[in-house]
């Protein structure tokens, strides 16, 4: 296929990085995918609910040794649900574990395997649809024929290259001149399939929809896409372990990767000295291409962008703000009411339901995570992060027929968090006018 890569007459080189689309890289040789594919029969997820510090104390401590099980939420607060997949071979360990602490724990998956193979990937020579999952060569050729069609408003952007030497691949819409901007990120988590699946979605739908809502917001923001931010981490989880989460430069020996979300540059802590840990936050700040890349690449155009979204699975929750610590942002109000217009918003169209508040709150304390880092480094107004569906029936396997839904009822939440935002982004581009006038008076 032959990408056109023209710039349009609304384009500048200034604010956004245009690289050659048909050029890919040469991968890493060392880092090709020889392994076994992975296979997970007789694996189970189960659910415990810890009530007491002492249970919630010796999950950390379980999630520093696990000792071959498998953690797929990192949430250990009283009340909230945590996820641990065991093999059949480790179920002693677990058993061990939930009596010695007290711990009720129930099957919510019988066979992971099974789940895994209603989902599986195409990989090449199929056309796309938003009815089954796709892998990073699909996804990547989707995205050019995209811009190949609507050269007029959409621009293919390459920030860098992955550590394997995968390029870092999204889209800018812009139908015209002097538009907020929106950034949306997904697929840092390489197992979390519906996020880069519900971005997809979301480009294809301000590209083509003829609904009066989604060409307000298509025609009145410039939206910048990147719905893999993690490509060798997302094509690991394709071709060899579906359940692979984090990316994969090799760390020592023994240790691959970087939990991407938790690399990031803003009051960053090194609190988890596991290099094997799926939460490992990296020897230090930005220590990964990916994450670099990213942060370089807003903090390019951070003049243009506005409003920051992040896309993970699952539990339903639209968070803003801090994570690192349980202190208030200054608009702390107004996030929180825009966020509970959202997922009104999002409730509206299928019936499902999403709590709302800020990282720390919601969810328990995270350090060094992305959005923070939008918001507290560079200083964006508006960053949420999406855990799509669902609340853990499948979790991170969520069927690929869910996938549609999904972008419905997101993009129907970012329609209305718009429609508030793009009120305070004028009223404060506004005072901002006025104020240089009144400098210039007095």
């Amino acid at each position: 296929m032959t990408v056109n890569t023209e710039i349009p007459p609304n384009e500048s080189t200034d604010e956004a990085e245009i690289m050659d689309s048909t050029t890919e890289p040469t991968l890493n040789s060392s880092r090709t995918f020889s392994d076994v594919k992975i296979t997970y029969d007789k694996h189970k997820i189960y659910s415990l609910v810890p009530h007491t510090d002492n249970q919630t104390f010796a999950l950390r401590i379980l999630l520093k040794n696990p000792k071959g099980l498998k953690f797929l939420t990192f949430k250990f607060v009283k009340g909230r649900e945590v996820r641990i997949m065991v093999s059949e071979e480790k179920y002693h360990i677990l058993e061990k574990f939930t009596k010695k602490h007290g711990f009720i724990k129930k099957v919510v998956v019988h066979n992971v395997q099974h789940l895994i193979n209603a989902q599986v990937s195409i990989l090449v020579g199929e056309e796309f649809s938003f009815h089954k999952y796709y892998g990073l060569v699909q996804i990547y050729e989707y995205m050019k024929s995209l811009v190949s069609v609507h050269y007029k408003y959409v621009t293919h952007l390459v920030i860098g290259n992955s550590y394997e030497g995968r390029a870092i691949r999204g889209v800018k819409i812009s139908y015209k001149k002097n538009n907020p901007g929106v950034f949306i990120e997904a697929g840092t988590h390489a197992r979390e399939w519906i996020a880069p699946a519900t971005a997809l979605y979301i480009i294809n739908e301000l590209l083509t929809s003829k609904d009066r809502k989604i060409r307000s917001i298509a025609e009145n923001y410039d939206f910048y896409i990147f719905p893999c931010v993690n490509p060798d981490g997302y094509e690991y989880s394709h071709q060899v372990d579906r359940m692979w989460r984090k990316t994969r430069r090799p760390i020592t020996e023994r240790c691959t990767g970087v939990d991407a979300n938790r690399n990031f540059g803003f009051h960053f802590e090194a609190d988890e000295d596991d290099h094997c840990s799926e939460i490992y936050p990296g020897p230090h700040a930005f220590s990964e291409p990916e994450t670099k890349h990213l942060a370089d690449f807003v903090k390019r155009n951070r003049k243009n962008i506005q409003v920051y979204l992040d896309f993970h699975s699952f539990s339903q929750l639209l968070m803003f703000p801090y994570g690192y610590t349980y202190d208030h942002v200054p608009n702390y109000d107004q996030l929180y009411r825009i966020g509970r217009r959202a997922a009104a918003a999002l409730k509206s169209v299928y019936g499902t339901e999403y709590g709302v508040g800020d990282i720390a709150e919601a969810i328990c304390k995270r350090d060094n995570i992305s959005l923070d880092y939008m918001y507290g480094e560079l200083g964006i107004p508006f960053c949420y992060v999406y855990e799509l569906r669902d609340k853990g029936q499948t979790g991170m396997l969520l069927p690929p027929e869910q996938i549609i839904p999904t972008g419905r009822e997101t993009l129907a939440s970012i329609i209305a968090m718009l429609q508030d935002t793009y009120i305070s982004a004028r009223i404060d581009h506004e005072r901002k006018k006025i104020e240089t006038i009144l400098d210039d008076i007095f």
